[in-house]
């Protein structure tokens, strides 16, 4: 059994009224991403629910929104052993974010 050693990088998801949550969305569709890390955004829930529309919209790009309260609860999209990618975006409310971790 192959140990994933794939680091979580927190990635915030930038000014929630501009477009920095599109960006993110878009940022976290590109399959390569997860062979080099495990992306986590932090942010608030429901911008990243509206990127999420307008890009399903625009872009026609399908992720699912996976809110977690500590980064190790995330489903990171990729499985080391089969090389699947899942279309999951994995969020972190900043409110759920212990001081430590910042």
């Amino acid at each position: 059994n192959m140990a994933d050693v794939r680091p979580i990088v927190g990635i915030s998801m930038g000014d929630p009224f501009g477009n920095g949550p599109e960006i993110s969305v878009k940022s976290l569709a590109d399959k390569t991403l997860y062979d080099r890390c495990k992306p986590l955004i932090v942010g608030d829930k429901s911008s990243m629910e509206y990127a999420l529309a307008v890009a399903r919209k625009v872009s026609g790009i399908d992720l699912k929104l996976n809110i977690v309260k500590e980064p190790a609860e995330g489903k990171f999209g990729i499985d080391l052993k089969y090389r699947w990618f899942s279309n999951i975006m994995v969020v972190c409310e900043l409110v759920y974010l212990k001081e430590e971790l910042l």
